[in-house]
């Protein structure tokens, strides 16, 4: 019985979370009104495909990191431990939220290979999505 009201409950907050998102992506139309506004979405639809392959490139790197850090670290660090947690450490990494001391005390060399050159990989390609 409870179960059963914790998964309603739990599909209810889904199913609200999509339905912001569409609105959210309904209300762009409206963007197109104002000739200032509509700039930024003309800018959006010329570049789309250079946007998605971008996207494919960071999604790839980040899915190869992120099998590398569940290897190297998932037997002993709680962050690490599936690829579902690999995956947001990753993403956290990248907004400066990381247990470097840690990492490094798991694997001293390979630590430091594996965080830096995700770090410069990652952010050069972000700032791909920039310029």
């Amino acid at each position: 019985e409870m179960e059963q009201i914790l998964y309603s409950f739990s599909l209810q907050g889904y199913l609200n979370a999509l339905n912001t998102v569409i609105t959210f992506i309904k209300c762009l139309k409206f963007v197109r009104l104002n000739d200032n506004l509509n700039l930024l979405t003309k800018t959006l639809e010329i570049c789309q495909q250079n946007i998605i392959g971008v996207l494919i490139l960071f999604f790839l790197v980040v899915m190869g990191y992120t099998i590398c850090g569940n290897t190297l670290f998932g037997h002993a660090l709680w962050e690490w431990r599936d690829f579902g947690t690999s995956f947001v450490s990753l993403l956290r990494i990248l907004l400066g939220d990381f247990d470097y001391p840690a990492m490094k005390q798991e694997a001293p060399a390979l630590a430091a290979v594996f965080f830096w050159s995700y770090v410069i990989l990652g952010l050069f390609m972000l700032l791909n999505f920039i310029i």
